[in-house]
């Protein structure tokens, strides 16, 4: 509902005509009443109208009986009453917007479950069985806001998965935020994570945010996750329990909602068996944990991906489209593919 441009109140006779009740100054989409609301010619009707905006009214209507006394009265109460609702129509921009994106991602919803051989994910590319059976998990995922644990080889998609999830998701109208622990300083990962106080640190001349914060309603994302250090798996834990930090060399809490998704090259859960990752931190993180196999065992996706690389290589250059030999397909279906899809797609440039 759109919040209203003009507000007025006005009072009109209604005339009967066979079956339809008439006023003046009303739309004729709102005449016809419903066949349980009957008016006697003899009846005195007061309208009550509030133009809503956006072309649409809103309108009480009421048959007058008894005193002039009680009928003013009534007539205040109904203009009231629009009043009221045009209150409501004037709900906050976040209020108005968080329905939006209910209705959107419902109508999305049912758009997907009545055609389903439809993709749900075009941007995740190849058909074979493995694939199929990811993106119905991809789309649990984009429904639910729990931590998500996308494991595979290197050049797999884990990147891509999650940003799908986040994009596909509840939360899509706030940021992504990724975080690569491999790109990370160690001695200053908590710090570019969680933010730091003025003096925290020698060279820490100001307070600065960090990544979580940034990440605040939307989506985080840790890539290899494996590699982060002892105390930064101790600050995650608590943020994916309590949903609350503090930047470093602060006393101060913040709180923050943001969705975890962590990605890994490793076997987190050897990992723990070792002693290497902290048990606790990892059954929060996986709280559904998607498997992107490797590339050589996707079959004729490989071809498919190959192809669909070339084309927009050739697109993006000007020139006419390249058709694989019979003698290129069988070499890209005997190759390994160690580099998985990232190798496969500087192979195509």
């Amino acid at each position: 509902m759109l919040a209203p441009q003009r507000m007025q109140s006005r009072f009109m006779p209604m005339r009967r005509r066979g079956g339809t009740i008439e006023a003046r100054g009303v739309r004729k989409d709102f005449l016809t009443l419903s066949p349980s609301i009957s008016l006697r010619e003899s009846d005195d009707v007061a309208i009550v109208q509030a133009d809503m905006g956006d072309g649409r009214l809103c309108i009480l209507f009421a048959e007058g009986r008894g005193s002039a006394p009680k009928c003013e009265e009534s007539l205040k109460l109904l203009e009231a009453t629009v009043e009221l609702l045009a209150l409501v129509a004037q709900a906050p921009k976040d209020f108005q917007r968080m329905l939006r994106e209910m209705n959107s991602f419902g109508e999305a919803n049912d758009c997907r479950r009545a055609t389903p051989r439809q993709r749900i994910f075009p941007e995740f590319i190849g058909s074979c069985n493995a694939v199929a059976e990811i993106e119905r998990t991809m789309e649990k995922a984009a429904r639910s806001t729990i931590p998500i644990l996308v494991t595979g080889e290197t050049g797999t998609g884990k990147g891509l998965c999650a940003e799908l999830i986040h994009r596909y998701g509840v939360r899509s109208r706030s940021r992504f935020v990724v975080v690569d622990t491999t790109l990370m300083h160690k001695e200053l990962a908590l710090s570019e994570l969680f933010g730091h106080a003025r003096g925290a640190f020698t060279g820490a001349s100001e307070e600065r945010a960090g990544l979580v914060e940034e990440a605040d309603g939307g989506t985080l994302f840790i890539d290899e996750i494996s590699d982060a250090t002892p105390e930064l798996q101790g600050y995650l834990l608590r943020l994916v329990d309590e949903k609350r930090f503090r930047r470093i060399g602060s006393t101060k809490w913040r709180d923050v909602d943001c969705r975890i998704i962590c990605g890994t090259r490793c076997d987190l859960k050897r990992l723990v068996d070792l002693g290497n990752f902290r048990a606790d931190l990892y059954y929060r993180l996986a709280g559904m944990e998607i498997h992107l196999p490797p590339l050589r065992d996707r079959g004729e996706d490989i071809v498919h991906l190959f192809s669909t690389f070339l084309s927009r290589l050739c697109g993006e250059d000007g020139i006419d489209a390249l058709s694989l030999t019979k003698d290129a397909r069988e070499a890209l279906l005997a190759y390994s593919w160690p580099g998985n899809v990232r190798e496969l797609k500087r192979t195509a440039e």
